[in-house]
């Protein structure tokens, strides 16, 4: 899941943590969003157009 903001996007971890997935998604501010989530690994976004992401769960992303 992921909030939509014109300065920020916002991934939201909607799954087990012990569950690896991979997601692509579309963003209106960030054009084309993937998302590759790891059990004990820092979460990997790609985005079309690049800008900050966070992760309030406390889940580190990494751009």
């Amino acid at each position: 899941m992921r909030q939509d903001h014109p300065d920020r996007l916002i991934v939201l971890p909607c799954r087990p943590e012990s569950v690896p997935v991979d997601f692509a998604l579309y963003s209106p501010h960030a054009g084309r969003v993937e998302v590759r989530c790891r059990p004990a690994q820092d979460v990997e976004v790609a985005m079309e157009f690049p800008g900050p992401v966070s992760s309030p769960a406390g889940v580190p992303a990494k751009v």
